[in-house]
């Protein structure tokens, strides 16, 4: 059995306008009802686990969808809200006046959501809680179908490759949270 995980593609929501605090929620609202730029190079492997996947898995965000759609040529068999990116907590409001460019606040906002803070979004403990659903998920697709692919998002799909691992599933090389990145893991027959 296998289980490959692959990021979506680079959004095109590219704005990285220097935004205060309290426009961060809009800014990531808008990324995440982007699609992917399509022009972008895509890795062989990426998309070769995509296309003989017999089964394909993503998030329910336009992004994952239309990765797998650009990937595979097809639309995916499964496309479920368990599977979407762990939300980036709202800052203090505290910090309103200042500007910074998007993917700074992101970095900020992720360094401190893994040491706890989880301001107006899932905490940490709640994320691996549904990381953990998801890898049982998967590992039910994969008992039934041998093959899936979940085209997802970099730091979920690293929870839930966290938890195959404790549950015995081997990966070929280390997992990658770039876009288009492809990392499988298997698990014996027994």
């Amino acid at each position: 059995m296998e289980i490959s995980f692959i990021r979506h593609g680079r959004s095109t929501w590219t704005n990285q306008h220097k935004i205060t605090a309290s426009e961060l929620r809009t800014w990531i609202l808008q990324y995440d009802q982007s699609g992917i730029i399509t022009e972008a190079p895509v890795p062989v492997a990426s998309k070769t686990k995509a296309i003989k996947a017999s089964l394909l898995v993503t998030s329910d965000l336009l992004r994952s969808i239309s990765s797998a759609t650009h990937l595979s040529g097809r639309a995916p068999d499964v496309a479920e809200g368990l599977f979407r990116e762990v939300e980036i907590p709202a800052p203090p409001t505290l910090f309103n006046r200042i500007r910074l460019r998007p993917g700074t606040w992101l970095i900020l906002m992720r360094i401190a959501w893994l040491f706890g803070y989880s301001n107006h979004c899932e905490s940490k403990v709640a994320a691996t809680k549904r990381a953990i659903a998801a890898a049982e998920l998967l590992v039910e697709f994969a008992e039934e179908h041998q093959s899936i692919t979940l085209i997802g998002h970099g730091i979920f799909n690293k929870l839930i490759a966290k938890e195959l691992l404790k549950r015995g599933w081997q990966n070929e090389k280390k997992h990658s949270t770039k876009h288009w990145a492809c990392v499988s893991y298997v698990r014996r027959s027994e």
